[in-house]
């Protein structure tokens, strides 16, 4: 309708999105506990507790566009049992046996089961696990320890490892308004009558929720002060 009467349309080049179980293509779940994200060459590459986008797009640059998120059996224990987010079998069995999730009883069998480079993956779990053991400083990505993603040791067996792909959420554009949340045709002018807030006005989703809550406001009571069409 907004394009039909001349609308505008901005931030048509932005996208949002998370990392996804490649098998499933749904969000992965493992927040709250304590895990790493390798690539194929057996790396670390992110800050797992950094936003969602931005885990998005570096999984996106990484080696074939995917990465595995690793943990142990001391850290499913923590995420399994009833709950809202709860998706997985309590000891994840369904998901191995249809291949969701990789599972092996030591990290150089998963590496191997994962097919990323062994050596470096044995050495970024033996580095994370000092670390841990340590302080809880991640002296490559600034990593904390954090309701997100706690920081402990990756050494009690059997280990698992679960593939992720980015993907796209939703994408960012839609129409432009101004200040009043008049809609705004390609011309600069206001098309008379017309408003926009939250998603349809290119305002995204989550963090600006205070925004398109904001604006549907000043949207609805401009609307209403319109005189009645005659």
């Amino acid at each position: 309708m907004a394009l039909a009467l001349g609308a505008a349309i901005v931030n048509t080049y932005h996208i949002s999105g998370f990392p996804a179980i490649a098998k499933i293509n749904a969000r992965y779940r493992y927040r709250g506990i304590s895990a790493i994200f390798v690539n194929e060459k057996g790396y670390r590459f992110c800050n797992e507790g950094d936003h969602f986008d931005i885990l998005n797009e570096e999984i996106f640059l990484q080696p074939g566009s995917h990465a595995w998120l690793v943990t142990d059996s001391e850290q499913v224990k923590k995420s399994t049992g009833k709950g809202i987010s709860t998706t997985f079998s309590d000891d994840l069995s369904q998901e191995v046996a249809q291949g969701i999730v990789i599972k092996a009883d030591t990290l150089e069998a998963l590496a191997d089961a994962i097919k990323v480079n062994k050596q470096n993956f044995i050495k970024t779990v033996t580095t994370w696990n000092e670390w841990a053991a340590k302080d809880k400083r991640d002296l490559e990505f600034g990593r904390t320890d954090s309701p997100a993603f706690t920081f402990s040791p990756i050494k009690t067996p059997p280990f698992y490892a679960v593939e992720l792909v980015p993907s796209v959420s939703e994408t960012n554009g839609g129409v432009l308004a101004d200040a009043e949340s008049r809609v705004i045709s390609v011309t600069g002018k206001p098309i008379p009558r017309l408003y926009a807030a939250g998603d349809v006005a290119a305002e995204g989703l989550v963090s600006h929720l205070g925004e398109s809550i904001f604006f549907g406001r000043v949207a609805g009571r401009n609307a209403a002060s319109e005189q009645p069409w005659t």
